[in-house]
């Protein structure tokens, strides 16, 4: 005799049937009238430090699904940052920022691609890479590597997401090439003095100030991180982003009371930064050499070709090449970028003087550095190169660097 069905065994309708179905990691994203996954697992973004804001942007833009992070820090975790950042753990103290970053960006999230670069954004990052980035977000506290990135974005044209604390307060500024005012365009005359003031006579950084230390908390560097990622989000996705504005977050004002409004920032024209002068690279050439075995001497020769006799290579960062004591006669040879020169470095083991460093900002056919090759002088795989004759300017990207480690296989879609 036929059993009976019972309603266990009885067929659901489909729409049922995926009502109970497990949610996929995006589904809820997807929700959002305007969200494309597709894009985001595209895009590829630049962080600019991972300390405490960066950790903050780089858990979000990971958890929604951004398909390739880059990540450059040149710092290692210590005890101090295990109150302000959420990647880092006790066992990771005396590891590279940028690498343990990555790593839990990637167990955060399987889909995402983190590469990290140990170094300093403006003597060891290719601005090739820079110039392929969708978008690019800053978590630093250093005034002179926030002007250069700005300046480098401003010049290739990429949105820069800049972003900063200080104790329970902050600031995001969103900077869109060519439209409104550029990060410089925010900071006061007494800002560049302070930038001079960590220099000294002699051009070389003083090691005894400008250690990047500021009061801020866990909860602010979440709040602005947060605020950059949306913006980040909000940019690859194509949405109105108004440019040239600052987020300010007042996290303690007193009376106790909080705030969070949006500031217009106008371009600014005075002595000390000209917004209507930033450069822009509108002439790029792919060239096939590497930093590792071009020489400066095949460079000028190639650029003869483009800009006639008498190009010269600007060098982006002034390269030190040896000290000399003035009172007793001693010379020593150096290879070392400027900004990573030391008063202490340069001091006399004959008779304790500070020593007059020897810099070179450019190299020209004939000159003594003609025969070295580019990473000799400092320069990183996969830069971008400035040649100028005249008036003209034009800007050779290193490409064959482009499959070196860690970058290998970063580019390809």
């Amino acid at each position: 005799m036929p059993r009976s069905r019972g309603p266990a065994e009885t067929p659901a309708p489909d729409g049922i049937l995926r009502l109970f179905e497990p949610e996929g990691r995006y589904d809820r994203l997807r929700l959002i009238q305007w969200w494309d996954q597709a894009k985001l697992k595209r895009a590829r973004v630049l962080v600019v430090g991972a300390g405490a804001i960066g950790n903050e942007v780089l858990k979000n833009l990971a958890l929604c699904g951004v398909g390739r992070l880059f990540i450059i820090d040149m710092d290692r975790i210590d005890l101090s940052n295990l109150s302000r950042t959420i990647l880092f753990r006790d066992r990771d103290q005396g590891k590279k920022k940028s690498e343990v970053a990555a790593v839990t960006a990637r167990a955060i999230n399987p889909d995402v691609r983190a590469v990290a670069l140990d170094g300093d954004v403006r003597t060891d990052l290719g601005l090739g890479l820079l110039r392929r980035m969708n978008v690019v977000v800053g978590a630093v506290d250093n005034l002179d590597a926030r002007i250069f990135v700005n300046r480098v974005c401003w010049a290739l044209g990429i949105p820069y997401v800049d972003g900063g604390t200080l104790g329970l307060s902050g600031q995001v500024r969103v900077v869109r090439p060519p439209e409104g005012s550029c990060y410089e365009c925010t900071l006061s005359k007494a800002d560049y003095e302070h930038l001079q003031e960590r220099v000294h006579c002699n051009l070389l950084t003083r090691a005894d100030i400008g250690q990047g230390r500021f009061p801020t908390t866990s909860i602010a560097s979440s709040i602005i991180g947060a605020v950059q990622a949306q913006k980040t989000i909000e940019l690859l996705h194509g949405l109105p982003v108004p440019a040239g504005k600052a987020i300010v977050y007042g996290g303690q004002l007193l009376g106790g009371e909080h705030e969070m409004y949006m500031a217009g920032i106008d371009p600014r024209e005075n002595e000390w930064h000209s917004h209507s002068r930033m450069e822009r690279w509108t002439e790029i050439v792919e060239i096939p050499f590497s930093a590792r075995t071009l020489t400066f001497g095949r460079l000028l020769k190639r650029a003869e070709k483009d800009l006639g006799a008498g190009a010269v290579v600007d060098l982006r960062q002034s390269f030190v090449t040896g000290f000399d004591c003035r009172p007793c006669g001693l010379s020593r040879k150096a290879a070392r970028h400027l900004v990573k020169s030391t008063d202490r470095e340069a001091v006399c083991n004959r008779c304790k003087t500070l020593m007059d460093p020897r810099i070179v900002h450019r190299v020209e056919s004939g000159s003594a550095f003609e025969g070295w090759t580019l990473s000799r002088l400092g320069i990183p795989d996969f830069d971008i190169l400035s040649v100028r004759n005249g008036t003209r300017t034009v800007y050779y990207e290193l490409t064959r660097d482009i499959d070196r480690d860690p970058w290998k296989g970063s580019f390809r879609d």
